[in-house]
């Protein structure tokens, strides 16, 4: 571990996981606190990747149950096996941080967890072989849903990667219009504004250049999951 190394602890800080736990608050202060350059930046963020993987090493050798508290979502998905979720003193939702992620039970959960973009929707009937029946601004789709879930007004949770552009007019596809973007290394996040949600902005990964901003395109919804009970 490279902290544990650097603090001169060696293995037997395995046996001490307080302090590990602190080291990580100490390297997440420090990130906080301290202005630094381009080189140092990456170089703290491989630091803590490497923190991480340790952790949950060490977390699985001892067999220990751990409590972490973090306002990181990051971390939280990284490290832990089960994710609580308080809102308003209350608990939202405990479970895998996949279950959390893929399902989530409220909308608050839904936009903390991975920054789900909440669009309303009219449920259509009961499960079919491709999903649930749901309209979106207009457009037929099929999507996930908690079994029992009632037909009738929805609110829909959306994934960045849950939307694909396409050609404006595309069959099965809302209308919509290209804002910004911004280049991410292996993608970009786009933008885009969609006239039969009122103009509301969503945003998705792109794999190739993308339009220039105020062209027309197509906005196809190729997953999503029906929050639980919320209109």
């Amino acid at each position: 571990l490279v902290v544990m190394r650097a603090a001169g602890l060696g293995p037997m800080a395995l046996a001490r996981p307080v302090l590990i736990l602190a080291l990580i608050g100490t390297l997440i202060c420090f990130t906080l606190s301290v202005w630094l350059g381009p080189a140092a930046q990456r170089s703290l963020v491989a630091l803590r990747q490497s923190v991480r993987q340790e952790f949950v090493a060490m977390r699985r050798a001892l067999g220990s149950t751990f409590l972490y508290v973090t306002h990181d979502q990051s971390e939280a998905l990284a490290l832990a096996d089960r994710i609580a979720v308080l809102h308003q003193g209350r608990l939202a939702q405990c479970g895998a941080p996949q279950t959390l992620y893929r399902t989530p039970a409220t909308a608050h959960v839904a936009r903390f967890v991975g920054d789900g973009m909440l669009v309303p929707a009219v449920l259509l009937g009961g499960k079919e072989a491709a999903g649930f029946p749901t309209e979106i601004g207009g457009l037929r789709v099929f999507l996930r849903a908690k079994t029992g879930q009632e037909p009738g007004v929805v609110t829909v949770c959306l994934r960045a990667h849950d939307l694909e552009i396409t050609p404006p007019g595309s069959p099965g596809t809302l209308a919509a219009v290209a804002g910004g973007a911004m280049y991410q290394g292996s993608h970009w996040r786009v933008s885009v504004s969609v006239p039969s949600l009122g103009d509301r902005w969503l945003e998705l990964e792109h794999r190739v250049p993308p339009p220039e901003p105020g062209s027309a395109i197509g906005l196809a919804i190729r997953d999503g999951w029906i929050i639980p009970g919320a209109e």
